[in-house]
């Protein structure tokens, strides 16, 4: 028994180192890759005449297989975030290819490996972890560190949905959906509300310090908090509430 554990560990040991390499190895491929597709834009269309990087990484997954997403796609994170501060481009394209990385590709896989009360909850601490780099960030460059970080929020959405799937029964699935959709629209038009007041208040003369990122201050730490929540309330220690007779 104790042979196999720490064969297990060894072998989990150099998978994780061998998921670096190939990380570190894709990244600085998928980085020369896009500096190279960034200096043949077209003027005044910015429109690149092709994407080079797009091989290095469809190149890797094919050649490796579906094991290596996880590192491969957090490297084009990276690598794309870098070559876009590293030009002219705007760093909100950085922002979609991170978000679309993440939701298109990644959630399946860690959703699989680790479940989705685990996922729920790394999903609602990244994006607590982004928020705060945000309100903090002195300088653009420490800002935009928190972009792929905040990326992994989408994990959240999709385990969150199922898992409140779960636990309902079949006739009250669409009550559960009308339900979800009328807490966003009352967030929708409670959200803008909350932090623009609180952006004013701590801008203003009446302040107790200049803050300009207390708004992301705030959504981090109610992200933090609902993750928490949403932690112990999947626990599966817990019993469920009987209804009385």
């Amino acid at each position: 028994m104790l042979i196999r554990q720490q064969s297990t560990s060894v072998g989990w040991s150099r998978g994780w180192v061998s998921d670096v390499w190939i990380a570190a190895a894709v990244g600085c491929g998928y980085f020369l890759g896009a500096r190279l597709g960034l200096s043949l834009l077209l003027k005044p269309d910015g429109v690149a005449v092709f994407w080079p990087a797009a091989g290095i990484s469809s190149g890797i997954l094919i050649v490796l297989g579906p094991r290596v997403r996880v590192p491969v796609s957090a490297a084009v994170i990276a690598a794309t975030l870098a070559a876009n501060l590293m030009g002219d481009r705007n760093v909100l394209a950085g922002v979609g290819v991170a978000a679309m990385i993440v939701q298109g590709g990644l959630i399946r896989p860690i959703t699989a490996r680790f479940g989705e009360r685990a996922t729920l909850l790394a999903g609602s601490l990244s994006g607590g972890a982004g928020f705060f780099m945000y309100g903090v960030a002195p300088e653009g460059w420490i800002f935009c560190l928190g972009i792929p970080i905040m990326a992994f929020w989408g994990l959240a959405g999709p385990a969150t949905q199922a898992l409140m799937s779960r636990r309902v029964s079949v006739s009250e699935q669409g009550q559960l959906q009308g339900a979800i959709a009328s807490i966003n629209g009352v967030a929708g038009l409670l959200g803008p509300t909350l932090f623009t007041q609180v952006f004013a208040h701590f801008i203003g003369p009446g302040a107790l310090g200049h803050l300009p990122g207390a708004p992301f201050l705030l959504a981090s730490l109610l992200l933090v908090s609902a993750g928490t929540i949403a932690w112990r309330t999947t626990d599966p220690s817990r019993r469920e509430p009987t209804s009385l007779p």
